[in-house]
């Protein structure tokens, strides 16, 4: 057997154990917040926001109305999927088949604005600073609430 076949094997090998590691961290403690986010992320679909907000073409959409209705479809889409998503205390929490875990609010932000994005919010209003920190404290407003 040649060198590189042995070592493509053992690479193989290395990346199979890995695998089969997360596979049984996942089993015993849960997937991680950041997993759970990302699946969370492909249930989300496009949004015709101007009609949604009974705006006519010519007329500009403000960053509010973009939130407004941002935050009512991410809502919409939690509870209708059921997801394990809740705010309480200024906290956010993200159920992840085992266990509540607390999400970072950078990591909350990022996922609110990609959300947001995938609902059709241009991609520089969306990555605004003040966008993400609005969204929040809107999302933040359901306080002790679950959203699912």
């Amino acid at each position: 057997m040649s060198t590189n076949l042995k070592a493509l094997i053992g690479q193989e090998l290395a990346k199979a154990t890995l695998l089969d590691i997360e596979s049984k961290r996942e089993a015993l403690k849960g997937k991680s917040y950041q997993k759970v986010l990302t699946q969370l992320l492909t249930q989300i679909g496009k949004v015709d926001f101007r009609k949604k907000a009974g705006l006519d073409e010519e007329v500009k959409m403000s960053r509010k109305l973009y939130v407004v209705i941002a935050i009512d479809e991410i809502i919409g889409i939690a509870i209708s999927n059921n997801w394990g998503l809740c705010t309480k205390d200024g906290f956010t929490y993200v159920f992840n088949s085992k266990y509540w875990q607390v999400v970072n609010l950078e990591d909350f932000k990022t996922f609110l604005a990609g959300a947001a994005i995938q609902m059709g919010v241009p991609v520089l209003e969306a990555k605004y600073h003040l966008f993400k920190s609005v969204i929040l404290s809107m999302i933040n407003q359901f306080q002790s609430k679950r959203l699912y």
